[in-house]
């Protein structure tokens, strides 16, 4: 009812009791037992799990610097290439006029020269994406490690989660921390959509079910969405 789940670690182990009456003495006769002994991890359990989402959290949060650094890098690039294409189309139109000795061309071609230069040291610290192998993906436990990932955010938000997951999925062959990247920012939309005034009920709904042969993800949020 509400309570946290409770962890034991146990092991069982064979034991013969002898039958020491008289009459067993010769015959060796005896009985043999099951010892059970359980011991209450619960405590090393919670730790392990703070350790490993705290691990996690490490992990998107470079790979959310590296992405940032990508599309800033990207953008920089895209904003510097404009104006030195409009150079090169000057200094191409002065040489045809004037010939290759203007002094304005040569020295519009060497800025042009040191532009392209920095442009290639700017593409060689973009950060190159790691292909991430496939592997098995159990898809439940991925979106619960979603889901505590965004504790913080959702508490703060004062937003209700619905936790709906098909208790046995099929086998998933995917990438797990893009499909956690993926998710993830499924959720912080949702977050957004909801944290604005004006909207009362926040809930979050996370459901995931077999279907078709695939497995089938809903995210749904309680948010205004967008006017028509």
């Amino acid at each position: 009812g509400g309570r946290p789940p409770r962890w034991f670690s146990c092991s069982g182990s064979r034991v013969r009791e002898d039958d020491t009456s008289a009459d067993a003495f010769l015959a060796g006769q005896g009985r043999d037992y099951l010892l059970l002994v359980a011991k209450e991890i619960t405590s090393l359990r919670t730790q392990q799990e703070k350790v490993r989402v705290a691990a996690l959290q490490a992990v998107m949060a470079d790979e959310d610097r590296a992405s940032g650094l990508r599309e800033s890098l990207a953008a920089a690039i895209f904003r510097l290439e404009g104006p030195l294409n409009m150079m090169a189309s000057v200094v191409g139109m002065l040489a045809r006029r004037q010939g290759g000795t203007d002094p304005m061309s040569a020295a519009l071609a060497e800025a042009i020269a040191t532009g392209q230069q920095a442009l290639a040291d700017l593409r060689s610290m973009i950060p190159a994406k790691t292909r991430e192998p496939l592997g098995a993906v159990n898809l439940n436990e991925l979106l619960r490690d979603v889901l505590d990932l965004s504790t913080g955010r959702l508490l703060a938000a004062g937003i209700t989660v619905i936790w709906q997951p098909q208790a046995m999925l099929p086998a998933l062959l995917g990438a797990p921390n893009r499909l956690r990247s993926l998710f993830k920012a499924l959720i912080d939309n949702a977050i957004e959509a909801m944290n604005t005034r004006g909207c009362r009920e926040r809930e979050l709904t996370v459901a995931s079910r077999a279907r078709l042969g695939g497995i089938e993800v809903d995210i749904a949020d309680s948010g205004p969405g967008i006017d028509r």
